[in-house]
């Protein structure tokens, strides 16, 4: 009788027998029985909460629920099914024995054991030994060489910097691409946040702010394992979310388009306003909103240069009406105004606001002081564009001309 053979058969019993539970779950699944699945796996789950098999099939169970829930239109109970999946996920990515055991699975299928790669690795070893760094022309050391990386990587999760010379002659450590393998484990992390991401753009979409709001603190608050770099993928996410309202610079900066795409169409500057605030209202500690008002505080200084550069007075002071006629100076200043808009940003950006109407009241006032200069000379048509660029300077000059030159300038408008 072969002894291992009969070890083997007792070893397979003692794990089937120890996965009961989980074969007893699958008899539910395969008659459709999915409350009963999860009844059981949970209940494991309770004593075994490190248990991948029950963590991955409940949160494949929660998650389908939640979406089934979503397209219903059930969203507070999707939102209670979305919250257990994402609970049941993190524990299972946090799983590093699943996760090395699977790279080892791949490991032994790639090389065959320790063929293949393996073989490769001794040949060129053998053929161009006296190409490598001293510490590896002893065969005795290179042959537990291979193992040792491996199981560097298992322990580090990288591959040791002395494999430098054996990836360059080709040949992958475990006959796999290790690094792709850690990056699987964070890809489905982000997938997972991501999916939240698009609920969120859905509500905003359907003004259902409070629910965007929801599926934006799911983002923040789930607790993934450290080695799916979860903060990476929070802030690709808020740099996502300020990214939909920003516009292209670049391409505002042509001259034509930007006066067509900008000067005339008021919902360029109305959306980025709008979803400034509205980034806030969802997500209201994000720093990046700063970017946001940043660039509609930069769109009305290149707006106002670009006003200034033309030197058609009646046409600035109509766009300048139109300005006030839309309200663009109080939406933004109720966007920076908002409660939730972080402290740091209201007091830079104040500040900025001060700059935006710079070329508008320097233009006025360069006007304005030229016919200043030769007013006895001045014909009645030139003392109307006068009083008239005295009353702009006196709208637009606050915070930017002195508090002495403004009294001295309404003075002189009330008596023209």
């Amino acid at each position: 009788m072969n002894v291992s053979k009969v070890d083997d058969f007792i070893n397979a019993i003692k794990s089937t027998q120890k996965n009961s539970v989980h074969i007893d779950a699958y008899s539910h699944l395969e008659k459709e029985e999915t409350e009963q699945a999860c009844e059981i796996w949970e209940k494991y789950n309770k004593q075994h909460p490190d248990d991948h098999v029950s963590n991955h099939h409940l949160s494949i169970i929660y998650h389908s629920k939640a979406w089934e829930l979503e397209h219903k239109g059930m969203c507070v109970e999707a939102l209670h099914h979305w919250k257990k999946a994402l609970s049941y996920w993190a524990r299972f990515l946090k799983a590093n024995e699943f996760w090395n055991d699977h790279t080892r699975k791949m490991i032994e299928f790639a090389t065959e054991g320790k063929g293949i790669e393996y073989d490769k690795f001794w040949s060129i070893y053998v053929t161009q030994k006296r190409n490598l760094p001293e510490e590896f022309r002893d065969e005795n050391i290179v042959k537990a060489k291979w193992n040792e990386a491996l199981d560097h990587w298992f322990r580090y999760g990288e591959i040791p910097s002395w494999w430098d010379p054996f990836a360059k002659m080709g040949i992958k450590l475990g006959g796999v691409n290790l690094k792709e393998f850690s990056i699987t484990r964070m890809k489905l992390a982000k997938a997972l946040l991501l999916i939240h991401y698009s609920l969120s753009w859905h509500y905003i979409s359907d003004k259902k702010y409070d629910k965007a709001r929801e599926h934006m603190e799911i983002i923040l608050k789930t607790d993934f394992h450290q080695d799916v770099k979860p903060d990476e993928i929070k802030k690709e996410i808020r740099i996502a979310l300020a990214d939909k309202v920003i516009l292209d610079k670049s391409e505002l900066k042509d001259v034509k388009h930007f006066e067509q795409g900008v000067l005339k169409h008021s919902d360029h500057f109305e959306r980025p306003i709008g979803n400034a605030a509205l980034v806030l209202q969802v997500d209201p500690e994000n720093p990046e909103v700063y970017r946001i008002l940043e660039f509609i505080v930069w769109c009305y200084y290149e707006w106002n240069n670009y006003l200034c550069q033309q030197e058609d007075l009646l046409k600035i002071e109509q766009n300048m009406n139109d300005i006030n006629k839309e309200r663009y100076m109080d939406k933004l200043d109720q966007a920076i105004n908002n409660p939730i808009c972080p402290e740091i940003i209201r007091l830079t950006l104040k500040n900025e606001l001060l700059r935006i109407r710079e070329p508008i009241v320097r233009l006025y006032n360069i006007n304005a002081v030229n016919l200043w200069k030769r007013f006895d000379e001045l014909s009645s048509a030139e003392r109307t564009d006068l009083k008239r660029y005295m009353g702009y300077l006196v709208q637009h000059g606050n915070g930017i001309i002195s508090d002495e030159q403004l009294d001295i300038i309404r003075s002189i408008h009330l008596k023209l």
